[in-house]
């Protein structure tokens, strides 16, 4: 996808003077956007801008990275791009130009421009695989020459990060933003000013440095550095194209959903939705969306859908509210904490390489920090489904959880039912809910470790949704790697429901 040689030829800095030893060796990799901008004509600082070479970045920032003994090379794109103008295809250039110049620096800085600066430190992360060393994403707000520019301290922040050696900081193997003075995770950077010389934040995890009159570094939030032995870093040189972006609001029908959904090539969609995932109760767009989400009739094959909040903190939970319970059930995929810059490059990512269960398991579970938790969904029609006969006890098979599961690393297990009825108007009665239980029936004690809840009849509320945690439960009743299967047991009553669907929430792997 990358055209071949998009990136001029290396240089270095010379050194100083003959008794320098450089500590450390940082490779700045300039893209383009304000940071690198330099009047044309030297003499009229009012002359249009053009992209500075590495000797007159250094001319702006005398001594850069000399009292450090850090030594510089550059390169940078034969045509720098105003960073509105970065594409799918400068992302690979980019991780392909890290991969090429790996074994001889320490740490990179990528110079770019802000708008579309989260976008592509999301990007990287996930075409940088086993990446050891950091590789620093920054640029500025003013150009470099500017008197009041921020480019200068943003610069030298990013190079003291990548050139840990050196500064004796924390070696930080992973893709950061580096900015006002803060310190990000790469893909979970969003833009949230166009002015201030803060213009970038991470609403869903700490920063992982602060960098003011001391650098200070949150070293319990890092990825860990990975076996350098075992594994040599990789940057992937493919993304799929065609990824859309759906979203929801007030104006938004079944029917602009549909036509958005079936647009010719789309290779997956993004639906920004209300609060914790939720959308329109109406059924019209379940069935748009579960058509899309199984490549149903008009759909030359399925297109993969990620939900992700509009809110600029806080995750997605769908089934949590009714509003979000035929998103479950249609088989869309939860963003949770994503950030839109992150999902939407994930989504890029993915779909390039993987389809079906397997790609919804992706999209759902942490690659390189982008999310808090992974999600494993089991989901499961009963026999005695919504339409079929009532029955006093509806169970499911027993299901193994998906591939990547722990349950050492479980942090919060929600089961929902969807559709849940009760067949008996006139007596008190209820409904039992167990997990991994030996022959469950009306009369299996509410004491054993397999008994999760019970809901009563004047509890059940009318679209007969109920959502539960039920960490507890499956923490005592199932064993490490067995499958799982789940009881719905009808007390003085027989009982239906639509779906059953438990949710395991774990805390991703290292």
């Amino acid at each position: 996808m990358a055209k071949k040689d998009m990136f001029g030829k290396l240089t270095l800095a010379s050194s100083p003077d003959k008794s320098w030893t450089p500590k450390s060796k940082v490779c700045l990799i300039y893209t383009g956007g304000t940071i690198g901008m330099v009047p044309r004509d030297k003499a009229n600082p009012a002359s249009p801008l053009r992209p500075a070479t590495l000797d007159e970045l250094l001319e702006s920032i005398p001594g850069l990275g000399y009292q450090e003994k850090i030594q510089l090379g550059m390169v940078s794109f034969k045509d720098p791009v105003d960073s509105s103008d970065i594409t799918a295809k400068h992302w690979i250039a980019i991780a392909k130009e890290v991969e090429k110049q790996y074994n001889d620096f320490d740490g990179f800085v990528v110079l770019h421009g802000t708008d579309t600066m989260a976008y592509t430190s999301s990007a990287l992360s996930f075409l940088l695989n086993y990446l050891a060393k950091p590789v620093v994403v920054t640029g500025a707000q003013l150009p470099i020459v500017d008197p009041r520019t921020d480019g200068v301290l943003n610069l030298t922040n990013a190079l003291h990060i990548a050139g840990y050696q050196a500064t004796k900081l924390p070696r930080i193997p992973e893709v950061v933003l580096c900015f006002g003075g803060v310190l990000l995770r790469g893909n979970r950077a969003t833009k949230t000013s166009s002015s201030s010389l803060q213009g970038f934040s991470s609403p869903n995890c700490p920063p992982l440095g602060v960098l003011g009159e001391h650098i200070s570094i949150r070293q319990d939030l890092l990825v860990q550095v990975p076996d350098e032995g075992r594994f040599k870093m990789q940057a992937d040189n493919e993304l799929a194209d065609q990824i859309g972006i759906v979203f929801v609001n007030p104006g938004l029908t079944p029917s602009h959903l549909q036509r958005f959904l079936k647009t010719k090539g789309l290779r997956g969609a993004i639906l920004v939705t209300y609060g914790a995932g939720n959308m329109s109760t109406n059924p019209d767009y379940v069935e748009v969306l579960k058509a899309a989400v199984s490549g149903g009739e008009g759909y030359a094959s399925p297109v993969p859908i990620l939900n992700v909040t509009q809110c600029s903190e806080g995750e997605v939970e769908m089934g949590l509210y009714e509003a979000s319970s035929g998103l479950v059930e249609a088989g869309v995929a939860s963003g949770l904490d994503l950030t839109l810059e992150a999902a939407i490059t994930k989504m890029y990512w993915a779909v390039a390489r993987h389809s079906g269960g397997t790609l919804k398991n992706q999209l759902q579970t942490s690659r390189c920090g982008e999310q808090t938790f992974d999600l494993y969904d089991l989901i499961t029609v009963p026999e005695a489904s919504y339409e079929s006969a009532a029955t006093s006890v509806l169970t499911t098979d027993g299901q193994d959880p998906p591939s990547g599961f722990s349950k050492d690393a479980l942090k919060r297990a929600l089961l929902r039912i969807q559709g849940l009825g009760m067949a008996n108007a006139d007596e008190e009665c209820s409904v039992r809910v167990f997990l991994n239980a030996v022959s469950p029936a009306p009369e299996t004690s509410v004491d054993l470790p397999s008994f999760a809840f019970e809901v009563h009849r004047e509890e059940l509320e009318e679209s007969g949704n109920i959502v539960r945690d039920v960490t507890d439960v499956f923490d005592q009743a199932v064993y490490p790697r067995q499958p799982v299967s789940i009881a719905v047991v009808g007390v003085n009553t027989d009982v239906w429901c639509k779906s059953i669907h438990l949710a395991l929430y774990a805390k991703p792997g290292d």
